[in-house]
């Protein structure tokens, strides 16, 4: 329970941080992070050919990220930044690494933090063994 509430207040902290796409995001769904993407603008052009746009169902460049079908989709920044708004001692890292988990060095040991598929634990507890990026 007290892993859920964390949740909750990192999706509302993103919600304030990246703007108004996060913030429709999280009101429709709290663990479903996306970030402005003008890539959505023009799909013909989009390499993800307009995979998880228009997430907030107002914005057309609003995306879905890291997540599900969209785990592809890298969300910039965002994992990092919420992790150390909900605690600093339990950092964590964007890691694509996580998506093939057979090639993973860490066989997926702190994948899938805050619920995002690209996102690792590290350097604390049982993720100790994985560094920090710097």
């Amino acid at each position: 329970m007290k892993y859920i509430f964390q949740i909750l207040i990192l999706a509302a902290l993103a919600a304030y941080v990246y703007g108004d796409c996060s913030s429709l995001c999280y009101q429709k769904n709290p663990i479903a992070p996306c970030v402005n993407d003008t890539a959505c603008l023009n799909p013909d052009t989009d390499k993800y050919r307009g995979l998880g746009c228009n997430a907030d169902g107002v914005a057309q460049e609003c995306r879905f990220c890291g997540w599900n079908v969209y785990k592809q989709i890298n969300c910039p920044t965002m994992c990092h930044d919420w992790c150390n708004a909900a605690n600093p001692l339990t950092p964590c890292f964007t890691d694509p690494r996580c998506l093939d988990i057979l090639t993973d060095p860490y066989k997926g040991l702190g994948c899938a933090a805050l619920n995002l598929d690209q996102c690792r634990f590290c350097g604390f507890g049982d993720f100790a063994s994985i560094p920090c990026p710097k």
